[in-house]
């Protein structure tokens, strides 16, 4: 998860699309982990939905992580 969060820093589009094909139903339940190994999860389907860091933190701060886990299953 440390490397994924370092590729993804500067949101190559190309890369979070591969990802995303690859990846995002593993994602989606590690974003639900109530652990903190789960919040790298979520900080990668908030960059694949165009969230900046301090929003998607802002997010696991006040537990409210299914809305981006939303807009990340209904994205392209």
């Amino acid at each position: 998860m440390a490397v994924l969060d370092g590729l993804t820093k500067k949101r190559p589009a190309d890369f979070l699309a591969q990802l995303r094909e690859h990846s995002l139903p593993a994602l989606v339940e590690m974003a639900r982990w109530k652990a903190q190994h789960g919040q790298t999860a979520l900080v990668l389907l908030g960059r694949m939905v165009g969230l900046r860091d301090n929003e998607i933190l802002e997010n696991w701060n006040h537990g409210d992580r299914e809305s981006i886990i939303a807009k990340a299953a209904r994205s392209p």
